[in-house]
Parts: C-alpha cells; structure tokens; sequence
C-alpha cells in the first residue's frame, strides 16, 4: 500500500499525477501556431508574450462532449476573471487539435 499512495501521500491516479508533475514539473516543448486571424508565432512566445498567467486548454471545436464541457468551463472561468477584475493577471487561450480547424473556421 506503502508504494501505491507514493508514501501515503495520495490515493488516487489523479493525486498521484498531479504530485508527480509538483515534485517534477513537465517541461513544455515548443509548437508553432496559427490563430484565428492567420497569424503565425510560437506557443512559447505567445504565451510569455504579456506576463499574465495563462490557463491553456486543447480542444477539437467538433467535439459535441467533453469539449462542449470544457468550453462552459472557460466561460465560467472567463466570467470570474472578469468579476474579480484580473484580466491583467490571467487569461485563458484554447488550443485546438484538430486540423480541420482552419483559421476561417476558428473565425466563426
């Protein structure tokens, strides 16, 4: 039981993923990325473009489930960060993965 909680430190997969990225965080790789507007830059710079906190998401803008769910998250968390007045802290950007999300689709 000792080995399966790391320590008794978790109980379950979830726990166990989330201390083991605390103790040794995941080095992001680079990606080139296009925008809705057809603008190409990498995530990297992108995402230290400004100095806020990004909250990042990845996403098919097809998918009629999760992404639907993950999407009424965003508004949520889009709708808190606005109310607590902390656009200047934070921000949230969605990914897609899909590549038939061209930029005109994105657009719409």
């Amino acid at each position: 039981m000792y080995g399966v909680t790391q320590g008794f430190a978790v109980f379950t997969t979830e726990s166990a993923r989330r201390l083991s990225v605390q103790n040794q965080p995941i080095v992001l790789s680079d990606a080139n990325l296009t925008d809705s507007a057809n603008n190409k830059n990498d995530l990297l710079d992108r995402l230290k473009s400004d100095g806020r906190v990004a909250i990042v998401n990845f996403i098919y803008t097809r998918c009629p489930y999760v992404c639907v769910t993950m999407g009424l998250e965003f508004q949520e968390l889009q709708q808190l960060i606005t109310d607590r007045e902390v656009q200047d802290k934070v921000r949230l950007v969605s990914i897609s993965f899909d590549p038939r999300d061209t930029p005109d689709w994105l657009q719409r």
